[in-house]
């Protein structure tokens, strides 16, 4: 996901008019596509980068561990309130 989205901000950036852009302009601009050639890593700890996959996993175990917990303490009331 970030790959493509460097990609489309290096081929953005060149597809703007930049050669009728004074020359603070263009300098600035170099900047920005050299700075987009290597992709943003988002990193969990040291542990993997974080992407939308990595992001969708960790997400969806929370909710299940949450469902988990209060289907316990849902039962564990229905035991404790029929002693």
């Amino acid at each position: 996901m970030w790959d493509s989205q460097s990609l489309a901000v290096q081929q953005a950036a060149y597809g703007c008019s930049w050669y009728h852009r004074p020359t603070s302009f263009k300098r600035l601009l170099a900047i920005v596509i050299m700075r987009a050639q290597k992709p943003v890593r988002l990193h969990a700890g040291m542990f993997y980068d974080l992407s939308l996959t990595t992001f969708t996993q960790v997400t969806v175990l929370i909710v299940v561990v949450v469902v988990v917990v209060v289907v316990f303490v849902i039962i564990v009331t229905i035991i404790l309130t029929k002693l």
